[in-house]
């Protein structure tokens, strides 16, 4: 008897993978493969490539010779230069054939140093690896105010500029240059212990002593202890505390012997140094402002450089601009916050005759000032006593200048006559060692010294993001309370008097406690313009309002640690309105002011993957490292979340997981696929799939967005979105598999006899393979389509087949280096089978 056609239509009902206990009765629309797949509008399509930024990939255009060096033509040699190392791979198989040395470059010809064993040939991809030899543990587009841009990179003890150098199509990173306090060692110690320092301003020893040159008891400061490097020959020698600050001439003595006795000439550089860490930028009042994990651990002292040490917050900024029309140089990395002087203020009168003389107690304090953004230190310290008696005598104020190459002045502060505790402002001087006459009458002073506002940020901030309306900067303290513990603090507010930006001066009281010491830690902060989310690692708090009226209100928190939390520092991103956020159950969306009046509406967005996402990413086989290391970043061009996630068991991201939102006209999202992270290609002799950090950057000339992404253990970078292949000669394999559905109705047999597909081309000559699959195959059925050689033109494509199935799903597979296309529709065409017809004998025991 004849059974007539029907057709399953798809349409663009694209509704994404789909990972979840219940495998079978779901419309067809629903993905069980979806691997490297873009749902981006309402056709599916194959994820576009990546390219190579701090190096450069090109092919042989014809087999090389030994004649008498290994030499031979490439298709692009712009990028490489003599001397560059070159690896050759096979693109397909992705094996390692070969290396050597650049020695010249004619045109298109690449000739080597020597001869070699194993020759590139045809289509071999030849490979220039400007890496940085350190994972990437941060990354971050900076665009200053004059229209610089630089893609910065933490890896190893550096920060590197990833753009730092052009060459060709690529880039050779360039290391930021450092300018940090120091001094030097005047005469070899004796010890490896005790010796001197040429300057010791700003010095705070690890019994809280500080060298005052004043005296011979030293004055104790609340401020928190320095770490300091010296350095002999290029070879840090001490890394660690001074124990104690010793009377004028004894020098300092180290909480812990160095490796060598420190020689005349050596340096000794005030922290911070730099310490790998998980790394955190942010960009306010033309400057990037750069925390670390690190600041979370402990301090240690003692010979070379001391693993895991203490990381403080940096400052990366250009220098005032100089000539006609002002430029300015290239950024630099400075301490953050101005460190107070050591020494007092003392008046002393001259032994000549007065020639402004000073009748009364008069005291005199004074700060470091940073010339390039107004930020002022807190002042020395106090005189004991803390007035000097003049008699018709002048006064004569030694100064001694700030180690600290961002400061640039001085201010000098004076009480009124016979009045102790307020100072007010006398003159502005040259950051020097100098002996000051004050000639400021009292009726000519100025405004009043600040006191207890300006103290730089604590070493232990570990995090730190702008709060846009407070106009500051907040962050999270890890600990630099004598109890213990974490905090949310944040800088002053702006100094509106004298047009300052206090961006550096943390105020002790400017302290949040959260939930403190629950046994959950603060991971992040993410701010909206009126409010700022606080997670947990168990729960999501915020804090609205402005310092100081401020209120603290939670959003998910269970006292037992149950409540949504956040799984790693970066794993977030913010939009204006919603934040979306990987916890240990899914990813969250969180919308403000959505369908309510006021507050938060919560959706886990990660339903339809919940077995895949508790299998893969956070179940038995996850690794603490492995959660912590999950970054979020957020491509606003085509609405496309992207998350980089370590499974099954790995320690750094080796999958990316994408959930598409505004797939269709209307903006309903198309749901998630799952995205191979590109390989570090001849990484150690092999390759390593791991994204070990992610940035948007924004084109500032067509204000459009693409994705960096850094690669591997020896920080690479790459770009996504450009050209077919990985590194544009590796190839991506596009699969996509519907899940298991029935087309007739449960318990009835197909029998399908088509499948009506329309395919766009948009690069390269693509060759798909169709996949059929049921359930009375035990392998699938599959058809190489013809290839796509019309580029942007919809192409019908409409293979006929024969197959038999209750349950079915239908494939399409593409492995290519150089194919792009999109998934316009396809039709499935059938035979719903008459009831009775019995296609296969079921043995059942009863």
């Amino acid at each position: 008897m004849s059974v007539e056609w029907q057709s399953r239509d798809f349409l663009t009902d694209w509704t994404g993978l789909f990972r979840r206990r219940q495998t079978v009765d779901l419309p067809p629309s629903f993905a069980r493969t979806a691997r490297n797949v873009d749902f981006f509008g309402s056709a599916i399509g194959k994820r576009a490539g990546t390219k190579l930024v701090n190096g450069a990939v090109t092919t042989a255009t014809a087999a090389w010779t030994n004649a008498p060096n290994a030499t031979g033509p490439v298709a692009d040699a712009s990028s490489f230069r003599a001397g560059d190392q070159v690896f050759w791979m096979n693109p397909a198989t992705q094996t390692l054939l070969g290396s050597g040395a650049i020695a010249s470059i004619a045109g298109s010809t690449v000739t080597m140093t020597a001869p070699m064993a194993n020759l590139p040939q045809i289509g071999s991809a030849l490979i220039v690896r400007h890496d940085l030899g350190f994972p990437i543990t941060g990354m971050f587009h900076a665009v200053f105010r004059d229209g610089t841009e630089q893609l910065l990179a933490a890896a190893g003890s550096a920060i590197w500029n990833i753009w730092g150098s052009q060459v060709g199509g690529g880039f050779a990173p360039v290391k930021l240059s450092e300018s940090f306090a120091g001094t030097t060692i005047p005469t070899t110690w004796s010890t490896t212990t005790q010796g001197t320092f040429t300057s010791y301003e700003t010095l705070v020893a690890a019994d809280h002593t500080m060298h005052t040159l004043s005296g011979p008891t030293p004055t104790i400061s609340a401020a928190e202890p320095d770490i300091i490097r010296i350095t002999h020959a290029g070879t840090v020698i001490y890394e660690g505390t001074i124990a104690t600050l010793n009377p004028p001439g004894a020098g300092v003595t180290l909480t812990a012997p160095a490796s060598q006795v420190p020689q005349a000439g050596d340096t000794v550089t005030f922290f911070p140094h730099r310490q790998p860490g998980d790394t955190h930028f942010c960009i306010l009042n033309n400057r990037v402002y750069v925390t670390s994990g690190a600041a979370a651990n402990s301090v240690k002292s003692g010979a070379g450089i001391q693993a895991n040490q203490r990381q403080p917050p940096v400052v990366i900024e250009q220098p005032a601009p100089t000539g006609s029309p002002p430029v300015t140089g290239p950024p630099y990395i400075r301490r953050m916050g101005v460190r107070a002087p050591s020494s007092m203020a003392l008046g002393n009168p001259p032994a000549a005759p007065p020639t402004n003389p000073f009748n009364g107690n008069y005291g005199w304090r004074y700060t470091y000032v940073n010339g390039l953004n107004g930020q002022e230190s807190e002042p020395s310290p106090i005189p004991v006593p803390s007035l000097s008696s003049f008699i018709n005598q002048d006064a004569v104020i030694q100064l001694n200048p700030s180690p600290d190459p961002q400061v640039t002045k001085i201010r000098l502060y004076r009480t009124l006559a016979n009045q102790d505790g307020t100072w007010y402002f006398v003159d502005e001087l040259p950051n020097a060692q100098q002996n000051y006459q004050d000639k400021t009458p009292d009726a000519g002073l100025g405004e009043l010294l600040k006191t207890f506002t300006n103290e730089p940020p604590p070493n232990t901030m570990s995090y730190m993001t702008v709060w846009p309306q407070a106009g500051t900067l907040m962050g999270i303290d890890s600990g630099s309370i004598a109890e213990g513990g974490e905090n949310v603090a944040w800088a002053d507010a702006p100094d509106i008097v004298n047009g300052v930006y206090k961006l550096e001066s943390w105020p002790l009281n400017n302290t949040l406690f959260v939930t403190r010491d629950d046994g959950d830690h603060l991971c992040c902060l993410g701010a909206f313009y009126d409010s700022v989310l606080v997670w947990k690692t168990r729960s999501l708090q915020r804090i609205v309002g402005t310092p100081p009226d401020l209120i603290l209100q939670p959003i998910s928190f269970v006292a037992d640690q149950t409540g949504v939390g956040i799984l790693s520092t970066k794993g977030f991103v913010m939009e204006p309105d919603v934040a979306v956020f990987a916890s240990e159950d899914g990813f969250y969306q969180v919308s403000r002011y959505e369908g309510v009046q006021q507050g938060f509406t919560s959706t886990r967005i990660s339903r339809a993957i919940d077995q895949e996402w508790l299998n893969r990413a956070v179940g038995m086989s996850a690794t603490p490292q492995g959660k912590a290391a999950c970054h979020l970043v957020y491509n606003r061009l085509v609405r496309q979340l992207q998350a980089f996630v370590a499974t099954d068991g790995a320690s750094t991201p080796n999958e990316d997981f994408l959930y598409q939102f505004e797939g269709t006209v209307e903006g309903t999202p198309h749901g998630w696929s799952e995205w191979s992270v590109p390989h570090d290609y001849t990484a150690a002799g092999g390759s390593s799939a791991s994204v070990t950090s992610s940035c948007a950057v924004r084109n500032i000339q067509t204000s459009l967005e693409s994705i960096y992404l850094a690669l591997g253990p020896f920080g690479l970078v790459v770009q996504q979105g450009v050209g077919a292949g990985d590194w544009q000669v590796f190839p991506v394999s596009f699969d996509y598999d519907t899940v298991w559905f029935s087309p007739g109705g449960a318990g009835t047999i197909a029998r399908g006899r088509s499948l009506d597909c329309v395919f766009t081309p948009t690069a390269g000559t693509p060759a798909l393979v169709l996949q059929i699959a049921t359930d009375f195959t035990p392998t699938p059925d599959r058809y190489a389509l013809p290839a796509l050689t019309n580029l942007g033109v919809e192409v019908p494509v409409r293979p006929l087949f024969l197959a038999l199935g209750e349950y079915w799903s239908l494939g399409l597979q593409e492995n290519s280096a150089n194919g792009l296309f999109l998934v316009e529709d396809f039709t499935f065409w059938f035979q719903r089978l008459p009831v009775g017809v019995t296609p296969r004998i079921v043995v059942e025991a009863i």
